[in-house]
């Protein structure tokens, strides 16, 4: 590896580390406003992470977020409040049961599980 395309590396795994430890604190919320930038995140997040035949039209979701008391959006916000994760899940409170939908993060995040595990 010649100085330069080391520098580059190591600047890179720098940038990496800074944009990593930002995440390191989570902040789970429960996304109810379709106005919000959290809410526009997590639907770019839901389109990037699933093939088309797999998901629901977005409408199809915002409508059963207003009308289905059961089904809810949750986003996991790092520390600068960019959504790093979402899952839509269906909550049934009188049988004690969950039951999980879509769940997904961000590409950069899955990075960095693969780093932690080398």
């Amino acid at each position: 590896m010649t100085n330069s395309s080391k520098n580059d590396y190591e600047q890179k795994n720098l940038n990496n580390d800074a944009r990593l430890q930002s995440i390191d604190r989570k902040i789970p919320i429960k996304i109810t406003d379709f106005d919000s930038p959290q809410f526009a995140e997590s639907i770019r997040i839901y389109e990037q992470s699933f093939p088309p035949y797999e998901t629901r039209p977005i409408e199809k979701i915002k409508e059963m977020l207003r009308c289905d008391d059961n089904y809810h959006l949750f986003a996991s916000l790092c520390i600068n409040n960019k959504v790093i994760g979402i899952s839509l899940i269906y909550t049934f409170k009188e049988l004690g049961f969950g039951l999980l939908d879509y769940m997904a993060v961000t590409p950069w995040t899955e990075d960095r599980k693969e780093s932690k595990k080398n």
